[in-house]
Order: structure tokens, then sequence, then C-alpha cells
């Protein structure tokens, strides 16, 4: 039996990834020590605390990281860019929908477009799309 007082599993508080600045969730629970103990983002891979104050922590990915554009890996066009970015020549930001050229209100409108199509579909209709797709995917070469 256990000598440490059991207590549930907690939610303590949102933690961002130092590495990927992807949002985990962080849980306590009170566990006794263990010779090899680690901790990591689900996201990276990357290793975080594994303890504070005595409790064990367990993190849960809530949300990934922002794609970004993909940094330079020459050196000088690293610094380039970084230069750019400090004038204000490069944003460094992923792009609105009107900057690209596309209308807000289609855009707000596409995010729901699935979910509402499921709603007012009924079973049956569900079913022999699934059933399609299935013999689609199976029939191809």
């Amino acid at each position: 039996m256990p000598d440490h007082p059991k207590r549930p599993m907690s939610e303590d508080s949102n933690h961002q990834c130092t590495n990927c600045r992807a949002k985990l969730l962080v849980k306590r629970r009170a566990e006794p020590k263990r010779r090899r103990e680690e901790a990591f983002c689900p996201y990276c891979r990357v290793n975080l605390p594994p303890r504070q104050g005595g409790d064990l922590l367990l993190y849960t990915l809530v949300e990934p990281p922002a794609q970004t554009a993909k940094r330079p890996r020459d050196f000088s066009q690293a610094a380039k860019l970084v230069v750019d970015i400090a004038t204000g020549q490069v944003e460094d930001r992923p792009p609105t929908p009107e900057e690209q050229g596309k209308d807000p209100a289609a855009t707000a409108m596409g995010r729901k477009g699935g979910e509402a199509r499921a709603k007012k579909m009924t079973a049956a209709k569900r079913a022999e799309i699934a059933r399609k797709a299935a013999v689609s995917r199976w029939t191809r070469k």
C-alpha cells in the first residue's frame, strides 16, 4: 500500500512549451519519486520539468503551435531575415484572409460548413456517403 495520500488529478494551469510554443494543459498527481522520471512536450518531444512541489506533472496538448514560414538554414539569410523583421520590411506572422484576397465572411462560413452539413444530414445519407467513400478508396489502384 502506498505511503502517500492519493489525490485526484486536478487541472493546474495552461503552460506553453519553450521550444515549439504549443499550448499545453498541465495536470498534477501526487506520486512517490521513481528512479527515472521524464516529462516531455507531446508535440515536439522536448524535455520539460517532471515535478513541481513534489507532484508529478503530466502534459497534454491543447493546441499545436501556429504554423509560420520556415526560417532559412543559412546563417547569412537568417541574419537578413531578422533585420528585415526588425525594420518592418517583412511581417513575422501568417497573412490574414483579407491579405490573401479572400472574403472574411466566406472563410468564417467555410469553417462551420462541414459541421453544419453533418447536422442537417440524416443518418442514412451519412452512411451512404461513407459507403461511397469506402468503395472509392478500395477500388483505387
